[in-house]
């Protein structure tokens, strides 16, 4: 969160807790655990740890004005307030718990972040917008780096939806693009070459079996 945004509090901490890590039953549709391990056949077991939140030095109008300024290089901005928050976890956490693969960068690092700033439907900066996004700046503070990281605003979460009010959607899809797969579908939107109806074109229903041949979770008939 940003130092004039309110803090997170306990619930909206239990709210994280279930989104990522509870059973289908704490959530409106899917936990990001539950999802992929139905979408991978048991194959894939993701779990997250919830990070002590970490307030910015600057307001949300700051780091605004800060990403508008660096024009398309935006994301950057984003770059440094994660190296920064992943920098004040080393006490707390150890991070080589984080890369289990042993190459250096954590796994996975995704932040949500609280505004009172529109997000970019609403005629907002570009900066408050989901995506996914990797570290490529060397050396960093921290041991391992930073890699992939996702950025996306808490009331993604939070949106009104289902009952409970928990909507996994782009926590599903953007995870996706952390394990390698792009999004199947134009940013002009004058395209959908799935349908619109799969979890990487439109963040709906499952991935399609392209995708789970990609990951490893089916292998391909092949008719001789």
């Amino acid at each position: 969160s940003f130092k004039d945004n309110d803090p997170y509090t306990s619930a909206e901490l239990q709210t994280l807790e279930n989104a990522y890590n509870g059973a289908t039953s704490s959530t409106g549709w899917e936990s990001l655990h539950s999802f992929y391990a139905n979408s991978s056949y048991n194959k894939l077991n993701l779990s997250a740890t919830i990070a002590t939140p970490y307030v910015s030095t600057q307001t949300d109008v700051e780091f605004e004005n800060s990403a508008i300024e660096a024009g398309d290089g935006y994301a950057s901005v984003a770059t440094t307030l994660a190296e920064t928050a992943l920098l004040s976890l080393q006490s707390s956490l150890n991070l080589s718990d984080f890369d289990s693969d042993n190459d250096g960068s954590i796994d996975g690092v995704q932040l949500l972040y609280k505004t009172t700033r529109n997000n970019l439907k609403k005629g907002g900066a570009k900066i408050w917008w989901n995506f996914t996004t990797v570290d490529g700046r060397s050396p960093q503070a921290t041991s391992p780096r930073l890699g992939y990281y996702f950025w996306s605003e808490f009331s993604a979460l939070t949106n009104g939806y289902y009952t409970p009010n928990i909507d996994t959607h782009v926590l599903i899809h953007e995870t996706g693009h952390m394990l390698g797969l792009t999004d199947y579908y134009s940013y002009d939107r004058d395209e959908c070459p799935a349908g619109a109806a799969d979890m990487m074109d439109h963040n709906i229903g499952d991935h399609n079996a392209f995708s789970k041949m990609l990951q490893g979770w089916i292998n391909p008939k092949i008719i001789d």
